[in-house]
Parts: C-alpha cells; sequence; structure tokens
C-alpha cells in the first residue's frame, strides 16, 4: 500500500510525459518520441515507468521543450540504472530529500555542487551492490 502511494504521488506531483505529450513539446510525431525514448533508455541515459498499462517518461530528466536534461540523464540516471536500480526507486531518489546531500534534492543540487551531487551518486551507487544482509 505504502509503495502505492509513493508511486501515485510521484506521478501526481513530480509529472509525466507521454509519448504523445513528449511528441508536441518536441514538434514531432509519436512515432518519433516513441524511437528517441527508446533510444536513450537502451543507453541507460533516461527511464520509463509503466502505469497501467501506459509508459511514462518523468518529466524531471526532460527541459521544458522536452530534450534531454543532460545534467540530470549523464550525471545521475545513468550511473545508477547502470548500477542497477530500479526506475521508480531511481525516480524518488531524484527528487526526494537524502542525507547523502544534506537533505537536498539531487536533481536540483546537481545544477549547483555537481561534485558533491557526483560523490551522492558514487555512494547510493556503493549501497546498491552491497549485498543484502551483509
Amino acid at each position: 500500500m505504502r509503495t502505492t502511494d509513493a508511486r501515485a504521488r510521484l506521478v501526481q506531483d513530480e509529472g509525466v510525459a507521454t509519448y504523445q505529450t513528449l511528441a508536441e513539446l518536441r514538434r514531432t510525431k509519436e512515432g518519433g518520441a516513441r524511437s528517441w525514448v527508446n533510444r536513450l533508455r537502451r543507453d541507460n541515459l533516461l527511464f520509463t515507468v509503466e502505469v497501467r498499462g501506459k509508459t511514462l517518461v518523468p518529466t524531471i530528466q526532460l527541459s521544458a521543450d522536452g530534450q534531454l536534461n543532460e545534467l540530470v540523464s549523464e550525471h545521475l540516471v545513468k550511473p545508477l540504472l547502470s548500477a542497477g536500480m530500479e526506475s521508480w526507486a531511481l525516480w524518488s531518489w531524484l527528487t526526494s530529500p537524502t542525507g547523502l546531500l544534506s537533505g537536498e534534492i539531487p536533481a536540483e543540487a546537481v545544477v549547483s555542487d555537481r561534485k558533491r551531487v557526483l560523490r551522492a551518486v558514487e555512494r547510493q551507487v556503493a549501497n546498491l551492490s552491497f549485498p543484502v544482509g551483509a
């Protein structure tokens, strides 16, 4: 129940794009938006979530015009996805205060203090690779 509530909060409060709304932002066709997302997702530069059979793109990783937010993508999304972090957990981590940054939000802090955020990402990656129960 708590997971469902957390996911609903992310969708409602943090914003998402569908292939259709992304195509409108990018001024392209839906098929073009779908191909763009699939290519970036394959390269661990972008993540999506599934809700009721629909693929949603969390807008935290996009600019206002539907382009990739490269700071978030390169410095946060790629290393965490490559380390095996699940999409919902990644989205929550990007948009929530974390103790690794003294309560700052990673996707916001990367703009002003990239080195500090990179250290937090390294620690998060280390936590992901630490064996459960060890």
